[in-house]
């Protein structure tokens, strides 16, 4: 058990502690990828996960699920009035985003400025529950990593780091799964996960590279990001390299 949910401490001071430590993340980020504006507060919560799985849950526990009671239903209550008044709909979502650029305005104007910042993650965490949850690439591609160790067929682990897991699988296999995100092997190579199958009695090796991309409302660009050089990296360092030839020589897909 963390500090953050040991309850033996005032909630309030773990909240307090564990929104310190998610400016620290954001600062540092903003700092090391030398942006003009630092990084909005749900993504570092978002890096928190890459950090620790459990930091994740915990931080998020602390400071997003204390809003549903209060801010969250604020908000709806103030929605609901105001519609009552003006004679149409208001959103709750659209009143939030108003009080945030009030909250971002005010963060220009002083250095002391550390509880208008928690009043911001605040909102911008009330927010979250009128929107569709926004899943990052990073937050699939670590929960896929982990799934096999919640299915029975992967009861037999040999071996497992924070970028290799090995199965032992039936029929004298092996399987392993290698995560290649974020680090150079994904800028050179194109993929993120790649699934490799060994078969000891053969000494023949079988693999899926896989490449995240996250929708867009339904749509997927290629035009967008760097999908199409990704693509050309797989292509070169994969296809044109002889793996996707078959036993005499020719290419199958």
């Amino acid at each position: 058990m963390s500090y953050f949910s040991e309850e033996s401490i005032e909630e309030d001071e773990r909240r307090n502690e564990a929104f310190q430590l998610l400016c620290g993340i954001r600062e540092a980020v903003s700092i090391a990828k030398r942006t003009k504006q630092t990084i909005p507060y749900r993504k570092a919560l978002e890096l928190a996960y890459d950090i620790s799985p459990e930091l994740h849950k915990e931080l998020s526990n602390l400071l997003t699920k204390a809003n549903e009671s209060d801010l969250v239903k604020y908000y709806k209550q103030k929605a609901d009035l105001i519609s009552s008044e003006e004679g149409k709909i208001i959103f709750g979502e659209d009143l939030i985003i108003k009080d945030l650029e009030d909250e971002n305005k005010l963060l220009k104007l002083g250095e002391n400025t550390n509880l208008i910042q928690k009043r911001i993650f605040e909102l911008e965490a009330a927010l979250e529950y009128f929107q569709p949850e926004d899943i990052s690439e990073n937050f699939i591609l670590n929960h896929d990593f982990s799934l096999t160790t919640k299915h029975p067929f992967f009861e037999k682990q040999l071996y497992s780091n924070a970028k290799v897991k090995d199965y032992e699988l039936s029929d004298n296999r092996v399987l392993r799964l290698r995560l290649l995100h974020p680090d150079k092997a994904e800028r050179i190579i194109g993929s993120d996960l790649v699934y490799e199958q060994f078969n000891l009695r053969t000494n023949k090796v079988r693999f899926i590279h896989l490449q995240y991309k996250t929708w867009n409302n339904k749509v997927l660009y290629f035009s967008g990001g760097n999908m199409v050089d990704q693509i050309e990296k797989l292509d070169k360092h994969i296809c044109k390299s002889g793996y996707c030839n078959n036993e005499s020589g020719k290419k199958t897909f």
